[in-house]
């Protein structure tokens, strides 16, 4: 995990409402996104929600959320990590549908609504802070991945959604230094020189 200095700070990136990028969001505009994504949710042929996933906004969290929605459409919650200036806490659906931000006082009646089959809380209490782990029942039980080694939490994580060459996916994603996965999915961001390059061989075809 990279220290808060390396955090992705996804928020201003993420919301797809003009207001939104300009930090004007107003409660009945959240209440209206939240309304229309359940009813949207509950129109699907396929309501059941497998897995959700709870982590914060680091790297190499969001890296594997990224993969994890990618590869088998989970959705995720993302907590803001230290130095977050805004601090809000931000749904992830498991498609392209917007993203929604959570009071922490609503998060327990929101996942409740979502209703998952099983959480998975990616991280320890250092990046999912105990008010946040929910407690395992019978009804929706939960895993914790708790290791500081984010390759073998790559690994974990591959196993519980049964995602082949999971830790694979987390390297390549960290060696091209993803910092944005839910914007800019999971390829490296184009270098300067490179664009030009691919500009010129555009030009002469």
């Amino acid at each position: 995990m990279k220290s808060s200095r390396f955090s992705l700070f996804l928020v201003p990136l993420l919301l797809l409402s003009s207001s939104a990028l300009r930090g004007q969001t107003t409660v009945q505009e959240e209440d209206a996104a939240k309304k229309a994504y359940f009813e949207s949710f509950r129109k699907t042929k396929n309501s059941q929600l497998p897995d959700l996933i709870i982590t914060a906004n680091y790297q190499s969290c969001a890296i594997l959320a990224a993969i994890a929605r990618k590869e088998k459409k989970t959705p995720c919650i993302l907590l803001p990590a230290p130095g977050d200036k805004t601090g809000k806490i931000w749904f992830i659906p498991a498609k392209n549908s917007g993203i929604l931000p959570i009071a922490e006082k609503e998060l327990g009646n929101f996942i409740s609504l979502l209703a998952p089959e099983r959480i998975i809380v990616l991280g320890d209490e250092l990046v999912v802070p105990e008010k946040f782990r929910p407690l395992s029942g019978s009804e929706r039980p939960s895993v914790s991945i708790l290791s500081q080694n984010w390759r073998y939490n790559a690994l974990i994580l591959g196993n519980l959604l049964s995602i082949r060459k999971m830790q694979e996916k987390y390297d390549e994603a960290m060696k091209n230094n993803v910092t944005e996965p839910f914007v800019k999915g999971l390829c490296a961001p184009e270098k300067p020189e490179e664009k030009k390059e691919a500009e010129k061989s555009g030009e002469k075809k």
